[in-house]
C-alpha cells in the first residue's frame, strides 16, 4: 500500500490555512483550540510519527485496526494512510466522529480502509476476534468502567493480536499529582473554563443508550442537563433535586457531596437508601466522574497494575518505553526554549527506562492476546 500520509498532512494544512473564524464555523471552537498544533508542519509530523510508532510496535501494517476513543480521528486517519489495511475509528462523541468523517472526506481519493463510528466502547457491536490490533490513546482514563472496556478489547482482538494502550495520567509520576488534583477540584466545584469542557449532551449519547437497555430511560439519564456546562457537584445536586423535590438546600448539598464519584441510577439509589436510614459509602476509585454519563475525568493509573489487569483478562502484557516524537519545535527557524526542554527531557526519560516510569507523565503498554508473550 502506498504511503498517503503526505495527503493527510496537506488536508490538515489546508484546514488550518483558513482563518480561525472559518475553522471554528466548520469544525467548532473546541476543535480549533485543541488541534491548532496541526496548523504547523512540526505538529502534523508529530501526529504522523506517533501513528507510525503505533503501527511499528503492534506490527499493524496490512492488518485490521480498531482505534478506540479516537476523538476527531487524526491518528486513525494517519494509520490508514501509513499502511494499515483497515482502520475503524470509534468514539462516543457524535461531534468528534462527524469531524473525523469530514476530514477524511477531503482526501482525494478517500482512504478505502477507513471508517468512523459513534459507539460505546463497553458494548461494541463487532463479533469476537474481529481485529488484529486494538489501540486506545488517552481514553482509558475517561471510560466509565475501565476493566469492562479492557474486557471488551480482549473480546474483539484475534488470538495472537495486539493491544496498545497509551495514557497521560501515570499515577507513578509524582509531579503531576498536584496538577491533576487541582483539575479534579475545578471540575467538581468550578470555576470551569469557558471552552474545552464537554456538555452533558455531547458525552451522554452512548451512556444513555447503554443504560436504556438496562431499564433506565434515555430521558432519565439525561436529567435535563443537555448543553449545560456545570461542575459535577452542581450536576449531582440538580439530579437529586429533580428526583427528590422535597429535600431542602442543606440536605441537597450534603447528599451531592457524599455521592461524589457516583453516577446515574447508582447515585439516586444511594440517596434513596440514605433516606431510608442507610449510610452512604462510595466505593468508586474515581473521585472525578460525570454524574450524568459516568465518564471519568483524568483518572490516573499505575501502569504496572494496569498491565496486571490485562494479564488477568488473558493478555500477556508489559509496560514499554514511553514514546516521544523526535521532532524539535521551532519558531522563525530557531528552536524554542520550551520545545528544546521538552525534546531533551523526553529523550532523557526514554534513555532512563525502566526507571523513567516514575518520571514520565505518559504510560505505554503493549499486550498480546494469548500466551505467546508480549515481545
Amino acid at each position: 500500500m502506498a504511503d498517503r500520509s503526505g495527503d493527510v498532512a496537506r488536508v490538515l494544512a489546508d484546514i488550518f490555512g483558513h482563518s480561525r473564524e472559518d475553522v471554528e464555523a466548520e469544525f467548532g471552537q473546541e476543535f480549533y483550540i485543541d488541534k491548532q498544533h496541526l496548523g504547523t508542519p512540526v505538529g502534523r509530523d508529530r501526529c504522523r510519527l506517533l501513528s507510525k510508532h503505533i503501527l511499528d510496535v503492534t506490527d499493524a501494517y496490512g492488518k485490521a485496526v480498531l482505534d478506540l476513543g479516537c476523538g476527531v480521528g487524526i491518528y486513525a486517519i494517519y494509520m490508514a494512510a501509513l499502511g494499515a489495511k483497515e482502520v475503524v475509528a470509534v468514539d462516543h462523541v457524535v461531534q468528534d466522529i462527524e469531524i473525523a468523517r469530514r476530514i477524511h472526506s477531503r482526501l482525494a481519493p478517500p482512504l478505502t480502509g477507513f471508517s468512523a463510528e459513534v459507539l460505546d466502547v463497553l458494548r461494541l457491536p463487532f463479533p469476537d476476534a474481529s481485529f488484529d490490533v486494538v489501540t486506545c490513546r488517552d481514553a482509558i482514563s475517561h471510560i466509565r468502567d475501565p476493566r469492562a472496556a479492557l474486557k471488551e478489547m480482549y473480546r474483539v482482538t484475534r488470538e495472537g493480536g495486539r493491544l496498545w494502550l497509551q495514557d497521560g495520567n501515570n499515577a507513578l509520576e509524582v509531579r503531576s499529582h498536584r496538577k491533576r488534583r487541582l483539575h479534579w477540584t475545578r471540575r467538581e466545584y468550578g470555576p470551569l473554563p469557558e471552552v474545552g469542557q464537554r456538555s452533558a449532551e455531547s458525552t451522554c449519547v452512548c451512556a444513555c443508550v447503554s443504560n436504556a437497555r438496562e431499564g433506565a430511560s434515555v430521558e432519565e439519564l439525561r436529567w435535563g442537563l443537555e448543553g449545560r456546562n456545570l461542575p459535577y457537584f452542581a450536576m449531582r445536586r440538580e439530579m437529586i433535586r429533580k428526583r427528590f423535590p422535597l429535600l431542602d438546600g442543606a440536605a441537597l448539598d450534603l447528599l451531592a457531596e457524599e455521592t461524589k464519584g457516583m453516577w446515574g441510577q447508582q447515585l439516586l439509589e444511594a440517596v434513596q437508601a440514605h433516606l431510608n436510614g442507610a449510610a452512604i459509602s462510595t466505593c468508586s476509585p474515581y473521585v472525578c466522574r460525570n454524574p450524568a454519563t459516568g465518564e471519568i475525568n483524568e483518572g490516573e493509573f499505575n501502569p504496572f497494575k494496569l498491565a496486571q489487569m490485562l494479564r488477568e483478562l488473558g493478555f500477556s502484557s508489559r509496560v514499554i518505553r514511553p514514546y516521544y516524537a523526535p521532532r524539535l519545535a521551532v519558531r522563525d527557524g530557531r528552536p524554542t526554549m520550551r520545545g528544546l526542554a521538552h525534546y531533551l527531557g523526553g529523550h532523557a526519560i526514554r534513555a532512563l527506562y525502566p526507571a523513567s516510569v516514575f518520571l514520565a507523565t505518559t504510560l505505554e503498554i503493549r499486550a498480546t492476546k494469548g500466551h505467546q508473550g508480549a515481545r
